[in-house]
């Protein structure tokens, strides 16, 4: 697995866009406001071994595409309890 850094940067491109550039396999956290455009991220689910969608202070709830975990988090308490919950569900 590798990490990395993401920058806020006016454009076009999406952190899915960039996504596609990546190796295929391993595991794609990715951390989103709470709207984040779901059916997007699930287009690269194939190309990778686990999908898990952090949405931060989501306004609304929202069903997680086939094969993507998803994680609604209001604060770094929700984060850690979630986190772990997921860890254990494997």
């Amino acid at each position: 697995d590798a990490l990395t850094a993401a920058r806020t940067r006016e454009g076009p491109r999406s952190a899915v866009d960039a996504v596609r550039g990546v190796r295929a396999g391993g595991s794609l956290v990715v951390i989103a406001a709470g709207d984040a455009d779901l059916g997007r991220i699930a287009s690269v689910r194939a190309r990778f071994d686990r999908v898990v969608v952090l949405r931060v202070r989501a306004a609304e709830p929202a069903s997680a595409p086939p094969g993507v975990h998803m994680i609604d988090v209001a604060d770094l308490d929700g984060l850690a309890e979630a986190w772990r919950r997921l860890g254990s569900a494997r």
